[in-house]
């Protein structure tokens, strides 16, 4: 199992800057597992920026366990999917959940 620094770093080097030309949000995840972490994702202009800890302005937060976020990145489980079976708990604009595909493109 990867550790979250190294799944963080496997989504900058998926990052799409061209999906993100027009975008302006803020993505937070929250990993629930015995040493709780928490990210957020700016993507601004076709950049991202991560960022460790809580941002109180995210358009949406995730919260899952590592292994979920691990799958997900690896493209084995679909955002989306994992919503609706509970594996992924929402707060916010869960329509941007669909636009993860095609930022962080598998």
């Amino acid at each position: 199992m990867l550790s979250i620094s190294e799944i963080v770093s496997v989504m900058q080097q998926k990052f799409n800057a061209s999906a993100a030309d027009n975008l302006d949000l803020i993505y937070q995840f929250e990993v629930e597992d015995e040493d709780e972490e928490s990210f957020h994702m700016v993507i601004r202009g076709g950049k991202l920026e991560v960022n460790r800890g809580s941002n109180n302005n995210a358009n949406l937060t995730l919260s899952m366990s590592s292994e979920t976020l691990e799958s997900m990145v690896a493209g084995k489980t679909d955002g989306v999917s994992a919503i609706k079976t509970g594996d992924v708990r929402s707060a916010g604009d869960v329509l941007l959940a669909d636009k993860l595909t095609q930022l962080f493109p598998v």
